[in-house]
């Protein structure tokens, strides 16, 4: 009954990280925006993982110099942190929809999680961005700090 639920998860999941909803468009002056930026590191992070994603690629696709990307993410891990807060709010986001389908918190709770396990397992490239995630300090904080919150609300 509640594998639809994940596998329609992990569509959304696909969409918001950046499959779908990849779209650059130059701003009025022709600068990308850090939107523009996280756009394009949450592609590459679906179809390379978080490890052979640089930002002398992302910069080359935008047409900017690597100095561009690094006055706004000064290391990789800086991205990988962003990526993960943005991953987070999303992940909430669904939790309170299911909520709102009259779902208990903790059902909801163990679906988005079930969902997250199920695209890892589907796609090496999320297992990895989950792993570095989950390796790297900035991003481990991150998920950490968001998770306790939450789930003290859920509790």
């Amino acid at each position: 009954m509640y594998s639809c639920i994940i596998k329609e998860r992990i569509v959304n999941f696909g969409f918001i990280f950046g499959k779908e909803a990849f779209t650059i468009a130059r701003g009025a002056r022709n600068r990308p925006t850090k939107e523009m930026v996280m756009q394009l590191v949450s592609k590459r992070y679906i179809e390379d993982g978080y490890t052979e994603t640089d930002t002398k690629q992302i910069a080359r696709e935008l047409g900017i110099s690597t100095g561009n990307i690094n006055f706004h993410y000064p290391t990789k891990e800086h991205l990988l942190t962003e990526s993960v807060k943005e991953l987070c709010d999303f992940q909430w986001r669904m939790i309170d929809i299911l909520e709102h389908e009259d779902k208990s918190p903790l059902l909801a709770l163990c679906i988005e999680f079930a969902t997250m396990t199920a695209a890892a397992d589907e796609n090496e490239a999320i297992r990895d961005v989950y792993l570095s995630a989950y390796r790297y300090p900035m991003p481990l904080a991150v998920i950490r700090e968001n998770d306790a919150k939450k789930t003290q609300q859920i509790f």
